[in-house]
């Protein structure tokens, strides 16, 4: 298990701060991003965007922190060391005083697939990076009292079908990067606790089902996430910005893959 305390103190900080002053009221910047991750030596590289020339920062509950310089570009990488159990950071980045927090929490991980994921209140993780060629994946679920949606990495360009104990619950499809997301929108058949199918599947045939159970998203006083391992990978519980919590299962092994 991995809880923190300084995940929400450091997004309520960073949210205080972000405020434009009087010479920004007419200049956009563009909060920092992860757009790509990959296993290194010890952990994990992430890259990715930011305003040019700020200072971009993470920040991990238990106090670690890091900091790089984003380039002319707005490109930045760092490596982040990562043990055997995913770590929440805090992402934000200053240039000229003002400081612009990144969306969500962000989740990084010593799986094979994926290796990042931005974690968004009320909505399916953001995956870092593109999807394998030929596979259908279950990345992530989450789930935070009923409403359920899914991070997904499909062929491109494929539509692909969200299923619930057998019932339709949404479909979406994949961008030329292979990833996206979908967001129940039958509300009969939202996720209520207990165990559940959940299911992907396409025209062409590709189908994966995996069993969940839903829990209702409880963290202990003053923590600001926790991860537990789960049937087929992990479930992280996070603090929500406004209150509550929100749960994140991330699926290491929910695959088929086209046959060739």
């Amino acid at each position: 298990m991995v809880a923190g305390t300084g995940l929400a103190a450091c997004e309520q900080k960073a949210a205080v701060q972000t405020a434009p002053g009087p010479d920004d009221a007419t200049t956009y910047r563009a909060p920092p991003t992860v757009i790509d991750a990959e296993a290194v030596s010890g952990g994990v590289r992430l890259r990715g965007l930011a305003t040019p020339a700020s200072t971009v920062r993470l920040r991990a509950p238990e106090g670690d922190r890091f900091e790089v310089a984003a380039g002319a570009d707005g490109g930045w990488a760092v490596n982040l060391p990562i043990g055997a159990a995913p770590r929440l950071f805090a992402l934000e980045a200053e240039h000229g005083g003002r400081v612009l927090r990144g969306e969500g929490a962000l989740a990084v991980l010593s799986t094979p697939t994926p290796r990042a994921l931005i974690l968004r209140a009320g909505y399916a993780a953001d995956i870092a990076g593109s999807g394998p060629p030929g596979e259908l994946r279950l990345v992530a679920l989450d789930y935070n009292g009923g409403g359920l949606a899914v991070a997904v990495f499909a062929p491109a360009n494929t539509a692909v079908g969200l299923l619930v104990d057998g019932v339709p619950v949404g479909v979406g499809q994949a961008d030329r990067r292979g990833r996206l997301t979908i967001l129940s929108v039958d509300s009969a058949h939202h996720m209520a606790l207990g165990a559940h199918r959940v299911a992907l599947q396409t025209k062409t045939g590709l189908r994966v089902e995996r069993s969940v159970i839903v829990a209702t998203p409880r963290l202990a006083a003053g923590s600001a996430y926790k991860a537990v391992e789960a049937p087929g990978g992990w479930a992280i519980t996070w603090a929500l910005p406004g209150g509550g919590a929100e749960t994140c299962q991330v699926f290491d092994d929910a695959v088929a893959r086209v046959r060739l």
